[in-house]
Formats: structure tokens, sequence, C-alpha cells
């Protein structure tokens, strides 16, 4: 196996029509042009591909997403993309960069590995192997449970105790990981570069898309939690409308 293949399968008919409008907004044209260089990006190498027959669409700006459709319709079982393992992101390459040099990143949770990493490649800007796959990452995550105010828990707790106590616990683990984090980089450097608001952010996109992955590691398959470029661009009804392989 040398990457991922996503299968549409179990529902007959996908074909949405996408009707643009004569003034789009430099927004969107700039989402179409990066996907247009992700896709390139992915099939650079020759193993990967991506299917002519689906593209991104834009909800006009920023905070309202994107997502994957099909021009025309699918048949069952046929091949929409192939995402080489090379172009993942998990926490083998945390582990093989600056990040671990004092081998404190055996300590932490996958998740939270995984964002650092992100903000590591994100500070790095063009010059980052995975930059037309980071460019099309949120630039927006305040929508996120991690980031809800103290007057936004107390309406969610008037009307569903049960979440609020569960956003409550996901924003107080945020930070008591952010404190962990900083303890142990203390050890043997200077604190991380990046604020807390910057790891939320980063936690909240990691935690939205991670695929568990089987991915090799000294001849041995194993699975781990990855970033997938493209597939989280992916929304389907039911699980079983997209293989993962």
């Amino acid at each position: 196996m040398n990457g991922l293949t996503f299968k549409r399968s179990y529902f007959q008919l996908l074909y949405i029509i996408v009707n643009v409008v004569e003034l789009r907004c430099s927004f969107c044209e700039d989402i179409l042009s990066h996907f247009e260089s992700l896709k390139n990006w992915i099939g650079d190498d020759g193993k990967g591909f991506v299917s002519e027959q689906i593209d991104l669409v834009s909800l006009g700006n920023p905070f309202n997403g994107r997502g994957i459709v099909a021009k025309s319709s699918l048949t069952n079982h046929e091949i929409i993309a192939r995402i080489p393992l090379s172009k993942l992101i998990n926490v083998e390459h945390a582990d093989a960069s600056i990040l671990n040099e004092n081998d404190e990143l055996y300590y932490l949770r996958e998740a939270d590995v995984v964002s650092l990493f992100l903000l590591l490649e994100l500070d790095k800007g063009q010059q980052s192997f995975w930059y037309p796959y980071l460019r099309l990452l949120p630039g927006n995550v305040s929508h996120s449970p991690l980031f809800m105010s103290s007057k936004q828990l107390e309406i969610v707790r008037a009307s569903n105790h049960a979440a609020f106590l569960a956003f409550e616990r996901f924003q107080k683990t945020a930070e008591s990981r952010f404190k962990e984090i900083n303890i142990r980089f203390r050890k043997h450097q200077d604190p991380i570069p990046w604020t807390l608001s910057q790891f939320k952010t980063a936690l909240a996109i990691v935690q939205s898309r991670l695929f568990s992955v089987q991915v090799e590691k000294d001849h041995i398959w194993h699975k781990a939690s990855c970033l997938v470029p493209l597939a989280d661009m992916f929304n389907t009804a039911f699980v079983t409308n997209t293989d993962c392989k």
C-alpha cells in the first residue's frame, strides 16, 4: 500500500449543480486556485491523483467553509482520489523535527503532537512541504467549543447540561495540556513559541480532521492518527458512503 484510495459507494447518485454568480469574491477565486494547486501537488510524484469528476465549492467567505462535490454522477466504487502516504501529516513527522530534540514528544498525546507540528509548518509559510494543503485549512475556528466564552457556555448550560459539561471539560483539558507542554519544553529550552490561543486553534483543526490510517515504520505497519490532504473536505451523509483504505 502506498497511499489512501477513496471510493464512492452505496448510493446511486450524487449530482450537484453549482450556480456561479457573476460577481465572485476574491476569497472564492483564491480557494479555487489553491484547490488546483493542491490537486497538482497530490499527483506530482506520480503516485497520487484527484479525479476531474470532483470539485471544491466555497460558501463565499472564510467562516462558511468549503467542501467537495461531484460534477456529475459517480458510479459505484469509482475511485476519485489517491493520496500518497508521503503527503500525510502524523506524529512521525513531528518526531523527526526540531520539536523532538529532547524526546519530550513521547510523553504527549498524539493530537497535541500533531497540533504542535502543524503550528511549526504554518510558521514556515510557503517553505513548508505541505503548504498547498495548509493554506486550505480553516483560517478561523472561533466557532469551536474551545473558544466559547463564559457567557456562551452558560447559554449552553441552560439548554443542554451534558453538552455544557463536555465543552467546559474540552476547554480545561486544552489549557492543562498547553501547560504540560510548556513545562516539558522548559526543561531543555525556551517555552514553545506559540500562545494558548494558537495552540487551541491548531488543536481544533487537528481534532476535527484526524484519520486513523495504516502507516509503515521500520517495515512494520501500524495505525496512526493523520491529517489527510483533501480527505478532510469530503462530507457524506453516512460513514458507509466513503471507503478509506
